[in-house]
């Protein structure tokens, strides 16, 4: 048995260098911090945002109401409304500086039932093959590419089926 040595200490190579690691974008993070989107619609009313959250509903209504996407009824006894949800994000460019902030009107489809309210789904969204093949024949072409975002691209779809739902918060109207 080795007796245990308790007069030696490790003291650590001096010459060496203790550096802290490394945090990249720790400004940037920091600075974004308090700057994420709202989750409700409480939220984005009351928070120190609050003007370009109104302006972005605001968009969002005006353009639900030129496409036509709904008109106020009361409800009646036998039909099933669903709810609705402000979603609302904060787009920014490739500096991560605020670009614009956007507002999206979702209904709460969840609480549907396959069958009895509705008999398919669609979502206008590209395939991913679809997107490779074009990306393809663009780089034999020599073709240039950009990225295009189409407002309200969601609003062009068509519903066979008559989806009731309540008013959005900032609507006005009852919600009976």
């Amino acid at each position: 048995m080795v007796p245990y040595e308790t007069s030696k200490s490790i003291v650590p190579n001096t010459t060496e260098e203790i550096r802290p690691p490394k945090r990249y974008r720790i400004e940037y993070d920091q600075a974004n911090a308090a700057l994420e989107a709202p989750t409700t619609y409480e939220d984005a009313i009351n928070s120190p945002e609050a003007e370009f959250c109104k302006k972005a509903i605001a968009e969002e209504l005006k353009a639900l109401k030129e496409k036509k996407t709904w008109t106020m009824q009361k409800k009646g006894d036998n039909q099933k409304v669903i709810g609705t949800k402000w979603v609302f994000t904060i787009k920014r460019n490739e500096h991560g500086e605020i670009q614009r902030y956007k507002a999206r009107l979702v209904a709460l489809g969840y609480r549907q039932t396959y069958g009895i309210d509705y008999k398919k789904t669609y979502s206008p969204v590209a395939n991913l093959n679809s997107i490779r093949l074009f990306l393809s024949v663009c780089c034999q072409e020599g073709f240039l590419v950009h990225q295009y975002d189409v407002d309200t691209a969601f609003l062009n779809g068509y519903l066979e089926e008559e989806v009731f739902i309540y008013p959005p918060r900032g609507v006005e109207g009852k919600q009976n």
